[in-house]
């Protein structure tokens, strides 16, 4: 698994893979008229355009492009994930690498929600400041809300009253905590050797070294001060990635 910036040449595959999405998931939460808005909006000419200034990431699972996400100064954009792809935790990940590279310039990120996807945003600490609507003809009008997250969130902090101090926020949250634990993983270990599934979900932070996450047949590499939320229900393990031992907390949620 890897995540890079997009190139010209990779601008028709990120095409398809949005059109497809478009097309595939969201007749069934959107009138015609809609779903032919958001093909329009992201249209090859956009996608060209955002690649030329830098703006496009995507996901890469054996060269092949299995999501995309854009961000344009504080504004994030464009976030999909091909169809049969989805439900692994990847949309996630590629949110949370657009939120740090954001961070780097800006405190706070702006994303347009649609409403059913809006309870999603707000579990990863957005707030809804307007409403918005357009129409879309034949009388159908797209209503979406504009979000907004305050950061600093992936960077290290002095909170106030504190000295020789730093703190970084890795997760909100994400259910009941049911218990937690501390490994450390030496060189080439790691498991189950085979993959397993469970009731619960896991949240794995690295506190020293890298952890690669075997996810059915993907790959999630976990670098230090970074976190992953594991659905449960999704064969996995969990591998050293590192040239020396590998420290992880590792957390049981329901």
């Amino acid at each position: 698994m890897e995540y890079i910036k997009a190139t010209s040449n990779q601008a028709k595959s990120i095409y398809e893979l949005v059109q497809n999405t478009i097309k595939t998931i969201y007749p069934r939460y959107y009138p015609q008229e809609v779903v032919d808005f958001f093909c329009n909006h992201h249209n090859i000419d956009n996608i060209i355009a955002d690649i030329k200034n830098g703006h496009t990431y995507i996901l890469l699972d054996n060269d092949n492009i299995i999501g995309t996400g854009s961000c344009i100064e504080n504004h994030i954009t464009r976030v999909f994930v091909s169809p049969d792809c989805q439900g692994n935790g990847f949309g996630s990940y590629i949110m949370t690498q657009l939120e740090k590279e954001i961070s780097k310039k800006y405190s706070n990120i702006l994303l347009d929600a649609s409403l059913s996807a809006s309870r999603l945003y707000e579990h990863r600490g957005y707030t809804t400041i307007s409403h918005k609507q357009i129409e879309v003809g034949n009388g159908r009008f797209l209503v979406y809300e504009v979000m907004k997250k305050e950061l600093p969130e992936y960077e290290f902090i002095i909170p106030p009253n504190h000295i020789n101090f730093k703190a970084k926020k890795l997760f909100s949250d994400c259910g009941k905590i049911i218990d937690g634990s501390i490994a450390y993983i030496s060189l080439n270990g790691g498991g189950p050797v085979k993959q397993h599934t469970h009731e619960y979900n896991h949240l794995f932070i690295v506190v020293q070294g890298e952890a690669k996450i075997l996810l059915a047949d993907k790959t999630i590499v976990v670098k230090k001060n970074e976190s992953f939320l594991v659905n449960g229900t999704i064969p996995h393990s969990v591998w050293n990635n590192f040239d020396g031992e590998t420290t992880m907390i590792g957390i049981t949620i329901s």
